[in-house]
């Protein structure tokens, strides 16, 4: 089975009227000021989806942050954006930290607004079926003041808890889906204070105690890299794909990426990367599993 995995395209539409008060207004200004507004892109998602439609994959997977600053004008653009793969593939997203950016825009729903039939139903977290593939996907995203944190608060992880636990699951190659990092590149724990998932070590806890999450799929970071999670004997594979709405850039040294898994019955068997290179997205190298690297994919 093919899982193609993308994440933070963060499509950008200009705030209007009242759109552009608080929150929005600095982003707004940092947009410019800071240089982000060149960065991204609707350019590298449409050859995304190009690239996709050619690779077929059996499911697609994004974890998160589909706009900028979850206008409902953004999320309408990145579902024309995507509408040839979501119309083709079975499709599975989650909430990003900027998909949830105000309170506002959380508490009305602007996300289900528009990938509400991608996102499941119920209590996070939700579980996916695909044939003998199970996916869990937490919602950790909320809306702050100033800095980009997450958290998972204690009924999610129970709720984790319980489906871990279930028989389902024994059988079955199980990945968790979640928008923040679990550990940087060299895999030592994710740090950077205002932008980390602030109860991770509860989450790794349980996944160590359970043994039954085979992968975990995350974004927020937007240069691509994979490493691993040594937790309770377990060593449990992290793959993060990078920004798939990055402009190429010479001069930042970066550019969009994707990444290809290929999982065969309860093994991952190898993992392509993909790289915008070129104005298009070439497969820049594939690495043959178990895969306990730290290369990057952008």
């Amino acid at each position: 089975m093919l899982i193609a995995h993308f994440s933070d395209i963060h499509v950008r539409r200009n705030p209007r009227g009242r759109q552009l008060l608080g929150k929005r207004l600095v982003a707004q200004a940092n947009l410019y000021i800071g240089g982000r507004a060149r960065a991204f892109d609707d350019h590298p998602v449409t050859l995304l989806v190009e690239k996709l439609l050619s690779c077929k994959p059996d499911m697609v997977v994004c974890t998160g942050d589909l706009t900028a600053m979850s206008l409902p004008t953004e999320f309408q653009a990145a579902r024309d954006l995507l509408a040839p793969v979501i119309q083709r593939f079975p499709f599975i997203v989650l909430p990003g930290n900027h998909d949830v950016y105000t309170r506002t825009a959380s508490r009305r729903l602007a996300m289900e607004a528009c990938f509400g039939k991608f996102m499941g139903s119920g209590p996070w977290p939700r579980l996916f079926r695909h044939g003998k593939l199970h996916f869990l996907a937490l919602h950790v995203s909320r809306p702050t003041i100033l800095s980009s944190t997450g958290l998972m608060d204690k009924g999610q992880l129970e709720r984790l808890g319980e489906i871990l636990d279930s028989p389902a699951l024994r059988k079955t190659f199980n990945i968790l889906l979640l928008h923040y990092p679990l550990r940087n590149r060299d895999g030592t724990p994710y740090r950077p204070m205002l932008r980390r998932l602030h109860n991770v070590g509860l989450l790794e806890g349980l996944m160590g105690r359970s043994k039954r999450i085979h992968m975990v799929l995350h974004g927020h970071e937007h240069q691509g890299f994979s490493t691993q999670l040594r937790v309770d004997g377990a060593v449990i594979p992290i793959f993060n794909p990078g920004s798939a709405g990055y402009a190429h850039s010479t001069e930042g040294g970066h550019t969009a990426s994707f990444n290809l898994y290929h999982v065969d019955g309860m093994c991952l068997k190898s993992v392509a990367y993909y790289a915008l290179l070129g104005g298009a997205f070439t497969r820049k190298h594939v690495v043959d599993c178990p895969v306990l690297s730290t290369e990057t994919a952008g």
